[in-house]
This record gives C-alpha cells, structure tokens and sequence, in this order.
C-alpha cells in the first residue's frame, strides 16, 4: 500500500475490537510508510500522532513495554496538549522501569 489510511483505519477497527495483535500490525505497517501520498484520499490524522499513539497502546496491552515507550514518547512529541497521552507515556515508563527492577 503506498498511502497510510487503510492502515490507519484498520488499527482504529482492531482498537475498538481489543485486537491488539491486529492494531500493532496495522498501526506498524502505517508507520512504515513515508512516503507522504498528496492525493485527495489522504488524511492527515496518519501523519500526526495516531499511528505511533495506536502503537503505544497496543504494544502496552500485549506487554510490549520498550515499544510503548518508543510508540509513546513520539505520540507524545506529536500531541504535547494531549493530557491522556502525556499520562500514557508515565504508564509505559513505569513499566519499563518494573521491567528494569526500578
């Protein structure tokens, strides 16, 4: 796929679903395009902060504590006002931490 919508949309239906296999799949898979598509289909939601929020929080579901963090701290640089991502990010940090003995 060259433009990030479907993918994006696709992490938003796994979320609601609580597929949280499916919604780091997608969110990923949008991540790694970076071609920007200046079509009339494109959405600037998939450039912004969803894709990596999507990614933190699935990855923190399924107990992938290092790439919430990852996912979260860029979420986080995407959505400075986003007062449920900036507490998100505290949560990936203090599992990362568990996982360190801290």
């Amino acid at each position: 796929s060259w433009v990030r919508d479907p993918w994006l949309d696709l992490a938003w239906c796994a979320y609601y679903a609580k597929d949280w296999e499916t919604c780091f799949w997608a969110a990923s898979k949008c991540l790694k395009i970076t071609q920007r598509s200046y079509s009339y289909m494109a959405d600037n939601r998939a450039w912004g902060f969803e894709p990596y929020d999507l990614c933190a929080l699935s990855a923190y579901q399924l107990s992938m504590n290092y790439e919430a963090l990852k996912y979260g701290m860029q979420a986080a640089l995407l959505a400075p006002d986003d007062a449920r991502i900036q507490a998100n990010l505290e949560y990936y940090r203090e599992a990362v931490d568990k996982l360190n003995g801290k």
